[in-house]
């Protein structure tokens, strides 16, 4: 068994975590993304994926992180699926995960596309997207 993995400690205060979220140029505050509340064990964690997929997940991040909440929203998952196809699921239409406790239950939790089967689940708080687990085959919420 490999060693136990531990969430890194936060870096020391400095001006890079004072700064405002830039605005895009059309005045709208693009994305963050943040850990906090990633599975760091499980099936789940990006400790799982292999290469390819660590790179459509960072490729993910990169599109996300250029968009505002409205953009990413209207890439929404329908039937025909295109971009991030952002899509929203109560609770009860995830398996084999639980919302963590440190979430409200009044937040719903999204998935968004890396791949054609790999998804990226998190909830979207204040133009922030927490970052929750990462399903390589569809499985959180099977088609």
């Amino acid at each position: 068994m490999g060693e136990e993995i531990q969430a890194s400690q936060p870096l020391p205060s400095d001006s890079r975590s004072t700064r405002p979220t830039p605005a895009a140029p059309d005045g709208k505050i693009p994305l963050a993304i943040c850990f906090k509340h990633t599975e760091f064990k499980g099936q789940y964690c990006l400790g799982h994926c292999t290469t390819i997929e660590a790179k459509a997940a960072v490729e993910c991040f990169r599109k996300l992180l250029a968009m505002t909440y409205g953009d990413a929203y209207k890439q929404g998952g329908g039937r025909i699926k295109t971009g991030l196809a952002l899509t929203y699921y109560t609770d009860d239409a995830l398996r084999h995960v639980s919302r963590p406790a440190e979430i409200s239950e009044d937040v719903r939790i999204a998935g968004i596309r890396a791949s054609d089967k790999f998804r990226i689940f998190g909830a979207v708080m204040k133009q922030t997207f927490y970052v929750l687990w990462f399903d390589r085959n569809h499985e959180i919420v099977p088609v």
